[in-house]
């Protein structure tokens, strides 16, 4: 039995088209499969011994040996950790599983990995990602210039209408927004299957002028319907300083628009809509704020869970994964007047601290 299972083992680290690698708790090689050496670019017997920073570029190799020694200190698994590394200049995309292996003894004596490259899956998916991405925003585009339009022509702008005409060109014009609406959830839901390792490239943007303010005049038909007043005070920055925040500029966008929109929902009629931002050092610390009633104590817990009901959940719930992505967090505060709340972070990078 002993030879059967020596043979199988030969079979599958010679064979497998998976990377499959055994180390002692130095993190130093004991056993390699032939793909794995082949990847690394050298053969089984010329890893022996060496350890990956002998194989891979130090930051990578660091990032391993730190998942190496998260599994020798807790002897729990790592499983099916994605990651994305760089072989001669080719970026490829690895599912990586790491677990605790022991002696008969039940010494602890280093970690078993196996990963295998799933490159042409992550960049299949990105594509499908990307095309929902690009769609989306092409079907709100033309939207948001024909609301635009009926706006004008509701305001009598191009000449007298009848109010019963206002009042079917009003309906319709709810229509285009629902959908618009709708088409912002797929941008929500399509930006939450990114992977947290290949989060969008970042850029310093005005948080007035070029996220806020524009989501604003998309919301324009809600806003004037609800008659929702808009606080533009931005807590207690001087007029003459500009709100620099460093983030996607797309999924911020998400973000704010659904907040935004939740907070016309449940804010009531009448309400205000306030937009508050620190700079703390480190990080900014950002928030939407209504003058609507607060959220029921048996609700805060659940309220960025995903859940279809009436699209709440689903709007808060990608909003603060997205913010999660970016290296922040978000949450839920009843503010001093006893209203609703909702904080973010984001971070900053390392040369605006």
């Amino acid at each position: 039995m002993v030879n059967n299972c020596e043979q199988i083992l030969k079979a599958l680290l010679e064979h497998l088209a998976v990377s499959i690698y055994v180390k002692d708790t130095a993190g130093r090689f004991i056993c390699v499969s032939n793909t794995k050496a082949q990847n690394s670019g050298t053969s089984p017997e010329q890893m022996i011994g060496k350890n990956d920073f002998d194989f891979m570029q130090p930051e990578q190799a660091q990032r391993s040996w730190d998942d190496d020694l998260n599994v020798l200190e807790t002897q729990a698994c790592i499983d099916g950790k994605k990651e994305k590394l760089t072989y001669d200049g080719e970026e490829k995309w690895k599912q990586v599983t790491k677990c605790p292996w022991y002696d008969e003894a039940g010494n602890l004596m280093g970690v078993v990995g196996i990963s295998s490259d799933i490159t042409k899956d992550v960049m299949l998916k990105n594509h499908l990602i990307q095309m929902v991405s690009s769609a989306s925003h092409d079907l709100r585009s033309p939207m948001k210039s024909m609301m635009a339009i009926l706006q004008l022509i509701i305001r009598g702008r191009f000449g007298y209408l009848d109010e019963s005409v206002k009042v079917e060109l009003a309906e319709v014009l709810k229509n285009i927004n629902k959908q618009s609406l709708a088409i912002s959830d797929y941008l929500s839901k399509s930006s939450l299957l990114i992977d947290e390792n290949d989060v969008p490239t970042k850029s310093k943007h005005d948080l007035r002028l070029d996220i806020i303010n524009p989501i604003l005049e998309e919301l324009a038909p809600l806003i004037e319907q609800n008659k929702i007043r808009i606080d533009m005070s931005m807590g207690s920055i001087p007029v003459d300083q500009i709100p620099v925040v460093e983030a996607n500029k797309g999924w911020l966008s998400i973000v704010y628009r659904n907040l935004i929109t939740n907070t016309i929902k449940y804010g009531g009629e009448s309400s205000t809509i306030a937009f508050g931002y620190e700079d703390r050092g480190d990080h900014y610390r950002l928030n939407v704020y209504n003058s609507g009633p607060p959220v029921k104590e048996e609700r805060r817990d659940k309220l960025f869970e995903l859940y279809e009901g009436d699209g709440s959940g689903l709007g808060l719930n990608s909003s603060r994964e997205l913010i999660r992505k970016l290296g922040g967090d978000m949450w839920y505060e009843e503010s001093l007047d006893h209203h609703p709340n909702f904080i973010f972070t984001l971070p900053k990078e390392k040369d605006q601290k």
